[in-house]
């Protein structure tokens, strides 16, 4: 009719042979939709046997799940959500946990504070989960030293890891952590770099970070 919008939709459904009526099909059930390209959507569905064996495998997955958390099937979503719950509050308390092991860290690695001729430096092997980790705990080193070097290593899913921090004044005297990086990084086998007050380097040998962290004396002596 004149006037009418036309019909942006486009439905089509084929599953092979047609059949005279719908009743043939027996059960219809949809299992995924998705995008086939710009503007285009696909959804997928089983009939006939094929959806009945699928909600039965659907429903035999639920009733494993009640089981395993023990409840019934209609208590299942308020108990994913209390668990969800308790996961996050558990990740919060980890997390704490995290933070004060990371101050012992802090207190002990000063405590070791060493001296490359007039040059302050903390050197150590430090426990962190992640390469972030790592660079923090420099960074909350660097903040406790009023004039000074950290280099910290670390062994991340069996491989080294090297973070890199100097103060502003050290800085100014010719040291730089991108150049530090990148020699510490020649022994264990890997490369690295950065600006002059902040680097990481990371490697492949773990065996050879220690040997990393004692040439840090001799390496700061002739800053390059």
């Amino acid at each position: 009719m004149a006037g009418d919008k036309p019909c942006l939709c486009s439905r089509e459904l084929c599953g092979g042979t047609h059949v005279v009526r719908t009743g043939e099909i027996g059960y219809f059930c949809i299992t995924g939709e998705g995008s086939v390209s710009a503007g285009l959507r696909r959804i997928e569905a089983l009939t006939g046997r094929g959806a009945e064996n699928w909600i039965e495998q659907q429903r035999q997955i639920m009733r494993t799940i009640s089981a395993q958390l023990t409840v019934p099937l209609l208590q299942m979503p308020e108990r994913i959500d209390g668990l969800q719950a308790e996961l996050k509050k558990r990740t919060a308390e980890l997390g704490e946990v995290r933070v004060q092991l990371a101050e012992g860290q802090i207190d002990q690695l000063l405590e070791q504070r060493k001296m490359a001729g007039q040059v302050s430096y903390v050197v150590g092997q430090v426990e962190v989960t992640n390469v972030d980790a790592l660079r923090s705990l420099a960074e909350r080193l660097q903040e406790r030293l009023k004039s000074g070097i950290v280099v910290l290593g670390a062994v991340l899913n069996d491989h080294p890891h090297l973070a890199i921090t100097i103060t502003s004044d050290l800085v100014k005297q010719g040291y730089h952590a991108g150049k530090l990086a990148r020699q510490l990084a020649g022994i264990i086998g890997g490369g690295g770099g950065g600006k002059p007050n902040m680097a990481q380097a990371g490697g492949r040998d773990v065996q050879k970070l220690p040997e990393a962290l004692e040439q840090v004396n001799n390496l700061l002596k002739n800053p390059v």
